[in-house]
């Protein structure tokens, strides 16, 4: 079975790695971001070449469940797979993620400092962004409840503009 992955959401998904608190070595991240550099041209990546630089660690990573998670969600795989943006979102949305992070804890209770923060670095929030006075406001409202997010930090090769939806990945 050929699996790729479009060149934006393996993008968005190592944004997810470095910004969790997920076990991935140091040497294994700039191989798996220097994969992303030498192939950030092409529309599709080999997934093949990815789990192999990932199958360095120790244990299970990021890349290995998302893949799981395709083959789990996709009727036929006989002609390969795209692994796309909608994807890589689907799966950390979904309470296959959360059972991992939940059992990641845990294993990890040792390292964790602050039960929430570990929480809220493995969370993707869909996020409306204002402007007001010239400063970014976001806020994530679900169920009726709003949250206003402070300090946000945008990358300078963002573009950003109001009245537009974003996932907001918080950092570790």
């Amino acid at each position: 079975m050929d699996i790729s992955i479009n060149q934006k959401a393996y993008y968005i998904l190592l944004k997810v790695l470095l910004s969790c608190r997920c076990p991935v070595s140091d040497n294994t991240e700039k191989k798996l971001i220097n994969y992303y550099k030498k192939n950030s041209e092409k529309r599709h990546i080999s997934y093949d070449t990815i789990i192999n630089l990932a199958d360095q660690e120790e244990d299970e990573t990021v890349f290995h469940r998302l893949k799981e998670f395709v083959i789990c969600s996709v009727n036929d795989l006989s002609k390969g797979y795209e692994i796309t943006v909608e994807d890589v979102l689907r799966h950390f949305s979904s309470i296959y993620h959360w059972k991992v992070v939940i059992n990641g804890l845990q294993n990890s209770y040792k390292k964790v400092i602050h039960i929430p923060s570990w929480f809220i670095s493995h969370m993707l929030l869909p996020i409306d962004i204002q402007t007001n006075k010239g400063q970014y406001q976001i806020s994530c409202t679900l169920n009726n409840l709003t949250i206003n997010l402070n300090n946000l930090f945008i990358p300078s090769d963002l573009s950003i503009s109001s009245n537009k939806y974003f996932v907001l990945i918080l950092p570790r």
